[in-house]
């Protein structure tokens, strides 16, 4: 401890819910002197005060050259650094007394080197490297956090910096998907099989069925589009969706002289993420590229699932699915990592006896979920809170002339 004493510095954010670009980072810096001799405890000097709110992205590879022999790449760099500073001037305080309080508020950087910041972030997997051979191990995180820098120049009095860096969770803004476009897909698929034929032709128990088989008897072959429309382009984490399926008859690839019932049998969605980095060392050499596909999340279709597609609808059944239960950043990308999402189809049919599957991957941009309506609490305005009745720190000729008169 310094000859005088020391200064505690202290922050505490108001809020700790996920922030975005609008969003304000509030807070509260409390300061508290301790003298080292209790004969000396009034404090009074020039103090400097700044809260620093920071983006930064770690990049880690480890290439795999043989089995017990890795090299590592390691980057690190800053998405932004963003100084505000909270007090510059006199400051007075007496040892062991209440803290007093400086509120704060600042915000995120609208623009940055990037055309926008990318979500708090973080991942640890194994992949193949693209074009190379080996397994390789890949971590990344992108972090965003605030802490203080205070100091005292030219007191004899340490000033400690009591918090460690807060970490702010990050988000990007959030929209609405209802004016997204969406896309479709479609899928040819067949059925062959005896059940397609008028029921008096059918061959009936297994003696039938082999003498069919035995004199080349052809099955008769039903093919069928099935069309899947209005896949969202981008879903917003934790919202529901829906996909239109119709079904229409191949008129030109069917051999079958009637048309058979179709009937959904099961119905999922599966969300994929996709991370891709890479790192340059500190020589400028750059890592393998990785790539890393997970499944995140699945939901299965629910409602206007049961029962056959008939004319009175067009043929066409609307299958609801419940949002997807994780929490996962949204899609972003930087030049050296990205994080981008896709869904599967996996639909199974009914039709004359047999079961037909489509399955299909489309690219889906994931957004951020879509927030309640949110009252922030009163904060008082950046400065001060606690050091006179008026909530102001005094000036060097006031503070001498309260001195002087008390003398």
């Amino acid at each position: 401890m310094a000859r005088i004493g020391k200064v505690g510095v202290t922050v505490t954010l108001a809020r700790h819910e996920i922030q975005s670009p609008d969003d304000p980072v509030r807070g509260t810096v409390s300061l508290r002197f301790f003298a080292t001799n209790p004969s000396q405890g009034l404090l009074f000097g020039p103090l400097q005060l700044a809260v620093v709110l920071r983006g930064r992205m770690s990049l880690q590879v480890a290439e795999n050259r043989t089995s017990h022999a890795y090299i590592w790449f390691y980057e690190t760099c800053d998405l932004f650094r963003k100084t505000y500073q909270l007090f510059d001037g006199p400051f007075r305080a007496v040892s062991k007394e209440a803290p007093q309080q400086l509120s704060f508020e600042t915000h995120f950087p609208h623009s940055t080197g990037l055309s926008q910041l990318p979500p708090s972030f973080s991942t640890r997997f194994q992949a193949d490297a693209v074009r190379q051979a080996g397994k390789h191990q890949g971590m990344a995180s992108i972090e965003y956090s605030l802490h203080v820098e205070a100091s005292m120049p030219g007191i004899d009095v340490e000033v400690a910096n009591e918090t460690q860096a807060i970490t702010i969770q990050y988000e990007q803004a959030s929209r609405s998907v209802d004016s997204l476009t969406s896309r479709e897909v479609a899928q040819v698929l067949r059925v062959q099989s005896y059940a397609l034929l008028p029921e008096q032709e059918r061959p009936n128990g297994l003696i039938d069925r082999t003498r069919a088989v035995l004199r080349n008897v052809p099955k008769p072959l039903y093919a069928f589009t099935v069309t899947c429309s209005k896949i969202p382009t981008a879903i917003a984490v934790g919202q529901a969706f829906q996909i239109e399926i119709r079904v229409q008859t191949d008129v030109e690839a069917t051999t079958a002289t009637q048309i058979p019932e179709i009937t959904v049998g099961t119905c999922k969605v599966f969300l994929i993420s996709r991370t891709e980095l890479y790192a340059t060392n500190q020589k400028g050499v750059d890592s393998p590229r990785l790539d890393n596909s997970t499944t995140v999340g699945s939901v299965e279709g629910r409602e206007d699932i049961t029962g056959q597609f008939t004319k009175e609808k067009d043929f066409t059944k609307t299958l609801r699915f419940d949002a997807f239960a994780t929490d996962i950043p949204s899609s972003f990308h930087t030049s050296k990592l990205s994080r981008s999402y896709r869904i599967r189809l996996d639909l199974q049919f009914v039709v004359a006896e047999q079961v037909v599957d489509l399955k299909k991957e489309v690219l889906v941009r994931m957004l951020p979920r879509l927030p309640p309506v949110y009252q922030a609490d009163e904060c008082p305005p950046a400065g001060p809170s606690r050091a006179r009745e008026d909530g102001t720190l005094p000036a060097y000729e006031d503070h001498r002339r309260s001195i002087f008169t008390s003398l």
